[in-house]
Formats: structure tokens, C-alpha cells, sequence
């Protein structure tokens, strides 16, 4: 399917986004991010709800075995725009050892500085 020129800059985003986390860069991560930025994550035993803050300090304390993300599908709607990223990652976090896939969904929005994301849900996805 061919991407609108938005769905494209969106395409580019998410993948400076995921770079950022794969290299740790607490800064890129934060330049591409809301301040209201809020990480929905859900397991069939646990939930959790993460700010901006929560989610860069926790970024730089992983330590990131292994890091995947393949942007599967993006869609423009105006001023806002949605990413479907399935990946895998073998990281260790506050001391636990997770390596899963996953699945998330990235909501971006424009504003006058480019694209921003400012919702993350991430779910697992069976191997």
C-alpha cells in the first residue's frame, strides 16, 4: 500500500524512535516524545501506566541484550498518526531478565516541531 507523505515522516519517526531505545539515547528519546507521554503496558497478570520520566530513567537503566522493531503498518489522520511496531528484545530490567515479543501501538501527533508520540500500548505477542 503506498504511504501519504505524512505516513512516511511518521515511518522515519518511529524508526529514530526505536533507534533511540535500542541505543539507550535518553536524549534523541526525549526529543521525539510529548511531555504528556504515557506507556500503556499490558500482560495477562499485570498492568502498568508510565510517564515520560518513569519510562527515560528506566530507559537508561536497562541493559539491552538484544533489540528488534519492525514498523509493520502506519496511518495518517490529520494530526495524528498511528504505528504498528512488532519487535522482540532480550533486555534485563530492575534486575529481571525479560526476552519476549511484542506488539505495540504508537500514536503521534504533529505539532510545529515534526512529529511527536505521545501514546505507547505495548502488549506481548506469542512466538
Amino acid at each position: 500500500m503506498l504511504q501519504t507523505a505524512d505516513e512516511e515522516l511518521v515511518r522515519q519517526a518511529e524508526l529514530d524512535w526505536n533507534k533511540a531505545i535500542h541505543q539507550q539515547d535518553v536524549a534523541a528519546a526525549a526529543s521525539l516524545a510529548m511531555d504528556d507521554y504515557v506507556l500503556v503496558g499490558l500482560t495477562s497478570s499485570a498492568s502498568c501506566v508510565v510517564t515520560l520520566d518513569q519510562w527515560l530513567h528506566g530507559l537508561a537503566d536497562l541493559r539491552i541484550h538484544s533489540y528488534r522493531a519492525e514498523v509493520m503498518q502506519v496511518r495518517a489522520y490529520g494530526d495524528s498518526a498511528v504505528a504498528l511496531v512488532q519487535g522482540s528484545w532480550d533486555i534485563v530490567f530492575q534486575g529481571q531478565e525479560i526476552d519476549e515479543d511484542f506488539l505495540v501501538s504508537d500514536l503521534w501527533i504533529r505539532r510545529a516541531e515534526g512529529w511527536k508520540i505521545v501514546l505507547r500500548h505495548l502488549s506481548p505477542w506469542p512466538r
